[in-house]
């Protein structure tokens, strides 16, 4: 949400009437899409493929299950943190600032040329790759706990239903930002729901490390 907010803001900023910055967010949002499913689709066949050996198949479910118990307790201290202080710099699991700092890099660049479309494209898959170290602490586990679904439709299609579920808040957001809500608005409602995030995410890595378990 808060890169979603400063490509809203650099929309804005470089004087782009509505249609354009709905262009452009609109595009962003297919190019992360497309880049998601993609990423998913190749690491799908990929942990598939090493779970024909047995051994790499339990090796991967243990660390897996480990890994989403600790982001599990790092998630609720994290809500701890921000309840208490109030700031960004108190969450621990978040993007590291060399990566924030890239993607502002990438949105002036991509956005910076006269094809807001092109650059919306552009933008949407190089964001998409760089903030996959946030959001692949749940896609990657997801996608082990897939992996037991086979190779049929089945699997295929909580796949996909998994990046429509993903996309469709970036896309709300743009949405209210194109039609006029103030970024600080959007920007203040992102702070306040901090706390219940990280909760509900808590919950989540814990229930997909039993899924993954049993």
């Amino acid at each position: 949400f808060a890169t979603v907010v400063f490509l809203t803001s650099l929309l804005a900023a470089g004087g782009r009437n509505r249609r354009v910055r709905l262009v452009g967010g609109m595009a962003f949002c297919v190019a992360s899409f497309l880049t998601y499913f993609l990423m998913g689709f190749g690491l799908l066949r990929a942990v598939r493929a090493l779970d024909a050996m047995q051994w790499a198949r339990l090796a991967i479910t243990f660390a897996t299950a480990s890994a989403l118990v600790v982001l599990a307790v790092l998630s609720v201290v994290d809500a701890v943190r921000f309840h208490r202080r109030g700031v960004a710099s108190a969450v621990i699991l978040q993007l590291p600032a060399a990566i924030k700092r890239r993607i502002h890099g990438v949105a002036r660049i991509c956005f910076g040329g006269p094809t807001v479309l092109v650059g919306g494209l552009l933008c949407g898959a190089g964001v998409t790759l760089l903030e996959s170290v946030c959001t692949g602490q749940l896609y990657l586990p997801l996608l082990v706990w897939l992996s037991r679904e086979g190779g049929g439709a089945r699997a295929w299609s909580l796949l996909l239903l998994y990046n429509v579920a993903f996309i469709l808040p970036l896309l709300l957001v743009f949405l209210f930002a194109a039609f006029g809500m103030q970024n600080q608005r959007l920007a203040d409602w992102s702070r306040r729901h901090v706390v219940p995030a990280k909760l509900l995410l808590a919950f989540v890595f814990l229930a997909l490390a039993v899924l993954l378990l049993v």
